[in-house]
């Protein structure tokens, strides 16, 4: 498609030139130059038409260095998008669950070696095998059986099976994952999303953001997707009354960039952010340990507990991906360049891997 071609021969322009230095002072001459083919790269990733609006942040440990946001929220509205806009951020509410995991595991309601049915026995009947930490690594072998949902949206005995032998292979489980937050919720007694707000949100100060839904009217930056016509055209997606309770924890995430910087920066200090400690240094060790090669591309070489550990650029990477319902965006991590990447898009069909090469050329070197 004559967009697709234009927009990638862009990416290979501006990922060879305008490059910054990831040096821990940056020169105004330096952040002015990063600024401007960032610019540049937003503006041609709307003007080649796979998504109506992308916003990005590129922050370190102390400071935002970046924070844009270029097309629309909506194309029936054309209303302009805003840094503060919400986006479905989907599957990166895995990196929420895994902190909300070692707060526990901190202050000892949770041990990562050992299995959720030492906590709570009745819907984890017969699966003891599989531990906390499999669980985080998608090693558990959890998956969703066919029974339908709880209309309260609670996990039940016969939610869960075993579909492989926990430890040896790796399984992306959303299954794990929406669990992991029953149980904390189970054990708090307190929804899971309740727990986040009081444990991490609100700590944070991250206004604009929810596990449920997105926090207001006239925030939400609408998903988008392409119809499948032979000349592909953007169709706007409704956001939905009620999402599916089984992804809580695993599959919705309603977040700015302005809030996912402050979710990054609490990362690059790893659990602190400013003066307000959500994790202990000591944690992270565990989270951004590699536990299982993954057969992936290099960003997501293995899996961490609730991230994927490669590169990019050369460097080390933590990251995760979303995608889907009309959304796509990209949490990457760059802790020994002290850089973050935040990436979003109003659309299903955004060249996401494409755009964290090309900003993580930028910013790197």
């Amino acid at each position: 498609m004559k967009y697709t071609i234009s927009f990638v021969l862009c990416l290979l322009t501006l990922s060879l030139t305008n490059c910054t230095s990831n040096s821990e002072q940056v020169s105004q001459a330096d952040l002015a130059d990063m600024k401007s083919s960032l610019d540049s790269l937003l503006q041609a990733t709307v003007a080649g038409g796979q998504t109506p609006g992308i916003a990005v942040a590129v922050v370190s440990a102390k400071d935002v260095l970046y924070s844009a946001a270029y097309g629309v929220s909506d194309i029936e509205t054309a209303k302009t998008l805003k840094t503060t806009d919400e986006f479905n951020f989907t599957s990166i509410v895995k990196t929420f669950t895994a902190t909300a995991t070692l707060q526990q595991a901190e202050n000892g309601q949770l041990a990562l070696d050992k299995s959720a049915s030492s906590y709570w026995k009745g819907p984890f009947e017969g699966l003891e095998l599989a531990t906390v930490r499999q669980m985080l690594s998608h090693s558990s072998g959890l998956q969703f059986t066919d029974k339908p949902a709880a209309a309260n949206g609670q996990l039940e005995a016969g939610d869960l099976k075993l579909a492989d032998v926990p430890g040896y292979k790796l399984s992306y489980s959303n299954a794990a994952f929406y669990s992991l937050g029953q149980l904390i919720a189970h054990q708090q007694d307190q929804s899971f999303p309740d727990y986040i707000n009081e444990n991490i949100l609100t700590p944070l100060g991250m206004e604009h953001t929810s596990l449920a839904s997105g926090a207001s009217a006239g925030t939400i930056a609408h998903g988008h997707s392409l119809n499948s016509a032979d000349a592909p055209q953007l169709v706007r997606m409704e956001i939905p009354e009620q999402h599916d309770p089984r992804k809580t924890g695993n599959g919705i995430l309603y977040s700015s960039i302005e809030d996912m910087a402050i979710w990054a920066q609490l990362h690059l200090n790893k659990g602190t952010y400013q003066d307000t400690q959500i994790l202990k240094e000591e944690s992270y060790k565990e989270l951004w340990k590699p536990h299982l090669k993954t057969g992936w591309d290099t960003m997501k070489a293995a899996a961490g507990l609730g991230c994927f550990i490669g590169t990019v650029g050369g460097q080390r990477s933590v990251s995760h991906i979303g995608g889907g319902s009309g959304y796509s965006a990209a949490f990457v991590l760059l802790p020994d360049s002290d850089r973050a990447i935040i990436i979003a898009g109003n659309s299903d069909k955004l060249p996401r891997e494409a755009l964290i090469a090309a900003v993580g050329k930028i910013i790197l070197e």
